[in-house]
């Protein structure tokens, strides 16, 4: 109420009028990616990591083994973070684990979850799955490429282990995918 105002006031007042939060692997991730997004796509991203930032506030509170507060990380070990995650992107076909990144990178596989999860807000599984699943989507629209050729361009074994994954998150097979972006924009 009107004490906590009068606190903010108080405490913004001893500061010159300006407060400026330290920087976290949050805001430093989302700010690189921003930096790297064409200006179209700028105020959707924007958009999404206010609701990210609204969701993670409100749990902010609640118990769950984190106190809230980021993480110190070592600006090498994020900017190796960075370099992997630029890595993966490039080489989205190609199977990744965890073990193999983190050898070529030279970090512990730990270090390696963790500082990822702070920067990029999932874990490194989830993080390439939806990007796999998201180069399909614009592969599938906009090419003729055969599913197989698509499954093994975003790291898929086989054209059915694809389909099983893209149906489940779609709840549409590629082909039926395919077929409603192309009467879309006709």
């Amino acid at each position: 109420g009107e004490g906590v105002r009068a606190l903010s006031e108080d405490f913004l007042a001893g500061k010159g009028g300006v407060y400026i939060y330290g920087q976290s692997a949050w805001s430093e991730a989302v700010f690189y990616a921003l930096r790297n997004l064409p200006a179209g796509d700028r105020g959707r991203y924007c958009a999404m990591k206010f609701a990210e930032l609204l969701y993670l506030l409100t749990r902010r509170g609640e118990s769950g083994g984190r106190t809230g507060k980021p993480r110190y990380r070592d600006p090498y070990l994020v900017e190796t973070v960075r370099r992997i995650h630029d890595y993966m992107l490039s080489n989205i076909g190609e199977k990744l684990t965890i073990d193999e990144l983190s050898s070529r990178f030279r970090i512990a596989p730990t270090s390696f979850k963790e500082c990822f999860r702070e920067l990029y807000g999932e874990s490194v599984h989830a993080y390439l799955l939806n990007r796999r699943m998201e180069r399909a989507c614009e592969l599938l629209s906009a090419t003729n490429l055969p599913v197989f050729r698509i499954a093994e361009s975003v790291g898929y074994g086989s054209a059915s282990q694809f389909g099983v994954e893209f149906k489940r998150r779609y709840s549409l097979s590629p082909l039926v995918y395919r077929r409603t972006q192309r009467e879309k924009n006709v």
